[in-house]
């Protein structure tokens, strides 16, 4: 599979997109906000390109995100 290939996940957020980016770049995670993919009207996402992490790294992920989220 080619590096900018693979299975991409959209996590609808409530909060600001901006700074969820922000945190999880600080936590050494790389993230999109989804408005930049979508059509239409704006949305409050992440685009989380999932198709290199493993099952520890993926919980690993979840557990950041979540903490994110609740700040």
């Amino acid at each position: 599979m080619a590096p900018c290939d693979g299975l991409n996940v959209w996590i609808p957020i409530t909060a600001n997109p901006d700074s969820v980016v922000e945190n999880l770049a600080h936590q050494g995670w790389l993230v999109r906000r989804g408005d930049v993919f979508a059509i239409g009207s704006p949305v409050r996402a992440l685009r989380v390109t999932a198709s290199g992490l493993d099952a520890a790294v993926s919980k690993r992920f979840v557990r950041e995100l979540r903490g994110c989220l609740q700040e």
